[in-house]
């Protein structure tokens, strides 16, 4: 899905997920001239099969307020 910044640039919106014991979602940000960001962690479910249900809901409104909200991967995240 894309999604355009405030300031006009798009975004190719990817959901991520980890799991260790629990399964941790969250979204990253992709512009074509190769800029990255990413959200803290949005959801935490039971299941792998979660995370995707949750990523596959997600609508263009979810997408551009977490854009609004995401920053670098180098940027310190609260601790999850």
């Amino acid at each position: 899905e894309h999604v355009r910044s405030p300031d006009g640039v798009v975004y190719v919106a990817q959901a991520w997920g980890h799991g260790n014991g629990r399964w941790h979602g969250w979204l990253v940000f992709i512009a074509a001239d190769g800029t990255i960001l990413r959200t803290e962690r949005e959801k935490v479910y039971a299941t792998r099969h979660a995370v995707l249900v949750w990523a596959m809901a997600l609508r263009p409104s979810d997408l551009a307020r977490a854009l609004a909200r995401a920053v670098p991967p180098s940027a310190q995240l609260p601790a999850a």
